[in-house]
């Protein structure tokens, strides 16, 4: 059956992509579950009924079991529960979806997680919202129509076979949202899906969700720290305790009137808990004609109540219960989840001080203090402060407005596809400086070039001599250890960077580089102050997502670098972490160093009071507060041009490495306005789309091994020079670039030599003998065996290369499985795994680069190589795992037929393909034979 034609309406003859759908039942009765090898149970004794129909968000604090929830929902839970092993996984009570175990009826639910890049199973865009449904048996006819019609309902109107490479962040998150609305869920269960996102691209998100949600009436399960963005559309909010039962189970305005402390506590942002501006510096916030210095219109020094009426962020307006004791006004002062301390009254957790004011504050604030943030009390110093009077502490104020870097219509690329151009910046002593725009617009390209990790693509970055002192202007020229001695470096994934086996040798590692004599000392206040003491034992790769962000962070200011470069520092953070974090680069920066942090955290870039630059697909601007604006542009050139390519004529998936922060304008733009647009470039993926047109690979793969089996048969030198002039001939039919074939058959060529003269030195003696070394010997027979050896080499490494250059791995996986019949578990794992080696490839500079930022990469070149390869094995395990949770979720490996969206024919084509490939291999035998070379 053909695939569908341009001309096929947008959905079949059930046209709604959620049309039958009936939301899912879940019931959790006194349910648990405890990981493999772990004392204490994840999550334990829930009891939770949510009706098919509806909207439930659950939050709770971090390590409440949250994740587990909605991954046992999913059924994809990664270890079997064994009553009988004690280190084996642990479950208790009840756990139905549709009164059935969830793994009976996998693909009735729909799970999204937090990681856009953790939902990609496929290569192409049409092919991975497919995958769901291919899954689930649906007709090929169908899955068409299911396909568009669910990007439709996301607003994601890219053509079906653009490369998933090339997507940001925003359309990653969406791109899932239509895989699973394909699929038409019972219920949708995602886990902090907007966590990695910019402001645009989570209403897109919570947009895409909602018309999901009107279009199949699925039952929805929400986790999220940041619950205002969920409050419009939910219509229960439960409340975990940490590894326990429900604490709150109700109407989002009642729980959070009943419960704001207990949120609080629990890490939620709930309403009105927004930072004011400037909280987290010492000094007052600049700005607002009449506001009181460091309080921000009546706000603590690190929240400010909601005025009358005024809702929260994404909140729906709802009338709070007052609490007895409040002050009138109050109510209408503050959330019902949130009020300001009272005089004396202590947060949860905070430890009793006396602090320091800042003029101009209340008393009875505790000098600002909230329940996780505080200032520093009297006589207390921050990492690198200086007392009055001590040696160096009129330099440093004298230097506070130092120029350290400035950036001169400098240009960034990566993996040689330029990003932004014609940037210009200055950063100063103690100025915080946030990069923020949509996702895939280069902020992170542009961080790594400020830190000296990736050379300027043009125009001029260089550093005054205040910070340089003295070892050249170009910071990605200096050496591993001067570079960490003067810029600090915090990467987008954490993992990349580490370089220890515990947590505490991790934070060590960075002042130990740079001979610090207190290393110590620094890494046991730093794990302090993170939260992260009780863990300082631990892998650092077995932390938790924020667990592991907080040590990064810890990690690199230990080196106490002049200059730090911060990208998402407060990803995966819940508020209570939040507020430590950003004390900690606020001090930091009221201390004298230099904060650039690259972050759609607008919280962030508030309490720090931050300069900002401002990256968009149509430009850039800086946003300066101190120094006034200064010009930074990106004009619409390269990948960031406004006009939308056209569709590609093929996916080249080797391309792709690098695609995140090289994303086309277009697509920026997509995230950036927030806009549905009708989709004319939603068209129906070519059903025979491979490297030579028209034929499917595996007509190739036959081919090529036909041609090998005739070359094996004999030894001579005619036949494998026959075969490969032959090939040679036939080439530039293929019209591949030179440079590129040359490129991929370097191995061969490579191999190709030292083969032959292994070959003659000790292949067997045979004819005139031309030397003897002993344990080797040159002979004419060994001298002809090695030719016709190398020879033989070629010609079939030489089409089994050009054949394959072009070749989507998607395609030859669909002539695998159809054509060939291998198991479709075999033939998908493979394609995966495929996938999954390009996203290493990347992987590996990140970690090359990593070392270099930490001060470790000026020797010991041998050891470190083995480091990064055992630390890339662990990322290529975790992506593993991950995948493989994402496959599940989308019915892979479910009971039942699987069907395939797209056609795989054996016919004209590649028959001749075979014929050819056969032909040169009984030529080249014929010949062989004919001038009596033949050696059977």
């Amino acid at each position: 059956m053909p695939a569908p034609s341009a001309t096929s309406p947008s959905a079949g003859g059930d046209a709604g992509a959620g049309a039958g759908v009936r939301g899912a039942r879940i019931v959790f009765r006194g349910w648990g579950w405890r990981y493999p090898e772990r004392d204490a149970w994840a999550v334990s004794d829930v009891d939770l009924t949510v009706e098919p129909g509806e909207r439930v968000a659950v939050v709770g604090s971090s390590g409440a079991g949250k994740s587990t929830l909605l991954r046992a929902v999913a059924g994809v839970l990664p270890d079997e529960p064994d009553a009988t092993d004690d280190t084996a996984a642990s479950v208790r009570g009840t756990l139905l979806v549709d009164e059935a175990d969830p793994r009976a009826v996998r693909g009735r639910v729909g799970l999204v997680m937090q990681d856009p890049e953790a939902h990609t199973v496929m290569s192409r865009v049409g092919d991975d919202v497919a995958f769901g449904c291919e899954n689930a048996g649906v007709p090929r006819d169908e899955i068409w129509d299911r396909v568009r019609t669910a990007l439709d309902v996301v607003g994601l109107d890219l053509p079906l076979d653009r490369s998933t490479a090339q997507l940001s962040g925003g359309q990653r998150q969406r791109l899932a949202l239509a895989g699973v609305l394909a699929m038409r869920p019972g219920a949708l269960v995602l886990d902090e899906p907007c966590a990695n996102l910019d402001p645009d691209g989570v209403a897109q998100v919570h947009d895409a969700v909602r018309a999901l949600l009107d279009e199949t009436g699925a039952t929805l399960l929400v986790v999220e720290h940041r619950i205002g963005t969920w409050l419009d559309l939910v219509d229960r909010l439960v409340l975990l305790e940490p590894a326990g039962g429900v604490v709150a189970d109700g109407p989002p305005a009642q729980v959070l009137a009943d419960h704001g402390e207990a949120l609080t506590a629990a890490g939620v942002w709930v309403p009105g808990a927004e930072p004011a501006r400037g909280s987290a510096r010492r000094r007052p916030a600049r700005g607002r004609a009449g506001e009181m210095p460091g309080l921000s219109g009546g706000a603590t020094a690190a929240f400010r109540p909601l005025g009358d009426g005024e809702p929260g962020d994404g909140a729906r307006e709802m009338t709070s219960r007052g609490r007895a004791g409040e002050m009138p006004g109050l109510s209408g002062g503050a959330t019902a989840a949130f009020r300001p301390l009272g005089e004396g009254e202590l947060g949860d957790g905070a430890r009793e001080m006396t602090s320091r004011g800042r003029a101009g504050e209340m008393p009875g604030l505790s000098g600002g203090a909230t329940a996780a943030f505080r200032p520093l009390g009297e006589g207390e110093l921050r990492e690198g402060e200086l007392r009055e009077g001590e040696p160096g502490a009129a330099e440093r104020g004298e230097a506070a407005a130092a120029v350290l870097l400035e950036a001169r219509g400098l240009g960034t690329a990566r993996a040689k596809q330029s990003v932004g151009n014609g940037i210009d910046l200055v950063l100063r002593a103690g100025q915080v400086l946030a990069v923020t725009g949509p996702n895939g617009v280069g902020k992170s390209t542009l961080g790594l070039t400020l830190a000296g990790l990736l050379a300027p693509a043009a125009g001029e970055l260089g550093v005054t001599d205040t910070l340089a002192g003295g070892i050249g202007a170009a910071p990605h020229t200096w050496t591993s250890r001067e570079l960490a001695a003067r810029i600090g470096t915090v990467f987008q994934d954490p993992e990349h960077q580490f370089v220890a086996r515990s947590v505490r040798e991790e934070v060590e590692a960075g002042p130990r580089a740079l001979d610090a004599p207190d290393a110590a000392e620094r890494a046991t206040a730093l794990l302090d102050e993170f939260g992260l003491a009780h863990l300082a034992d631990a892998n650092p790769f077995t932390l938790s997502g924020g667990e592991q962000r907080r040590l990064a962070i810890a990690s690199v200011i230990a080196a106490r670098p002049p200059v730090v470069v911060l990208d998402e520092p407060t990803s995966g953070q819940d508020r209570a972490t939040w507020q430590a974090v950003v004390g900690r680069l606020g001090a930091l920066a009221d201390a004298g160093t230099s904060v650039v942090a690259v972050t759609h955290d607008r919280d962030l870039v508030r309490a720090l009071d931050a300069d900002e630059v401002v990256l968009g697909p149509d430009g850039a601007r800086t946003v300066g507060r101190d120094q006034g604006p200064s010009v930074a542009t990106v004009p619409e050139t390269g990948p960031t041009a406004g006009s939308r390519p056209g569709p590609p004529d093929r996916t080249d998936t080797d391309d792709g490495t690098d695609a995140a922060d090289a994303a086309d304008a277009a697509d920026a733009a997509d995230v950036a306005d927030g806009t549905d647009r009708p989709n004319p470039a939603l068209r129906p993926l070519p059903a025979r789309a491979t490297g030579i047109p028209g034929v499917q690979p595996v007509a190739s793969l036959i081919g090529v091994l036909a041609l090998g089996v005739c070359l094996v048969l004999s030894l001579d030198v005619v036949s494998a020079a026959v075969a490969l002039a032959l090939e040679l001939a036939l080439l530039p039919l293929l019209r591949l670039p030179v440079r590129t074939l040359l490129l991929r058959l370097a191995p061969v060529l490579v191999a190709v030599p030292l083969t032959a003269v292994s070959i003659a030195l000790y292949g067997r003696p045979s004819g005139r003998e031309w030397f003897d070394l002993g344990f080797a010997h040159v002979t004419d027979g060994s001298l002809t065996l090695a030719l016709a050896t190398a020879l033989r080499v070629l010609a079939v490494g030489v089409p089994a290369i050009a054949l394959f250059v072009r070749v989507d791995p998607t395609d030859l996986a669909d002539g695998l499985a159809q054509v060939l019949r291998l198991p479709a578990r075999f033939v998908l794992g493979a394609l995966a795994a495929v996938r999954m080696m390009t996203l290493l490839v990347d992987d590996w500079r990140q970690l090359a680069m990593a070392r270099r930022a930490r001060g470790l990469a000026d020797s010991g070149r041998l050891r470190r190589g083995a480091t990064m390869a055992f630390a890339l094995l662990v990322l290529a395990l975790r992506r593993a795992t991950t995948l493989a949770v994402a496959m599940e979720s989308r019915g892979f490996g479910a009971p039942g037929r699987r069907t395939w969206a797209r056609v795989a024919r054996f016919a004209g084509p590649e028959w001749a393909m075979v014929a050819v490939l056969i032909g040169i291999g009984v030529v080249s035998i014929a010949v062989a034979v004919s001038v009596g070379t033949w050696r059977a």
